[in-house]
């Protein structure tokens, strides 16, 4: 092998060693440049967020109108307040439902279910003390 060989070889290995590095620095690069692109849109997306809560919170206090809200925010205007059911059918007077006594039921039916368990087990550790101490005589 003559001397040409020898530098033509370390020549194209550090040709090698030099592209590779250079794709190296480039992912990192890119990688970078991908994550701060991802933080600056969170951070975007975030102060949105605040921003459309403190309009919110601020139409609120002054207890704007709704169709003054949908013109701040861009959308459309709800239309005039009919009062109804929630099944296009005009609203009548209907007593709510019994929710609260609803759940007062279930919680005395949940108490009443958990002192049956509890008797029962100590019923159960009675029985087996009792039959530990009659095996034990």
């Amino acid at each position: 092998m003559s001397h040409q060989d020898t530098l033509r070889g370390l020549a194209s290995e550090s040709i090698r060693e030099g592209q590779a590095l250079a794709d190296a620095q480039l992912g990192r690069a890119t990688g970078l440049r991908s994550y701060q692109l991802g933080e600056g849109q969170g951070l975007v997306g975030e102060q949105e967020r605040i921003r459309d809560r403190q309009l919110s919170d601020y139409l609120l206090s002054r207890s704007q109108p709704l169709s003054e809200i949908a013109t701040l925010s861009g959308q459309a205007a709800p239309p005039p307040a009919i009062a109804t059911t929630g099944l296009n059918v005009p609203a009548v007077s209907v007593a709510p439902p019994p929710i609260f006594a609803g759940a007062q039921a279930q919680g005395q039916f949940d108490q009443g279910t958990y002192r049956g368990q509890v008797g029962a087990y100590g019923a159960r550790m009675a029985a087996i003390g009792q039959a530990a101490h009659q095996i034990k005589d």
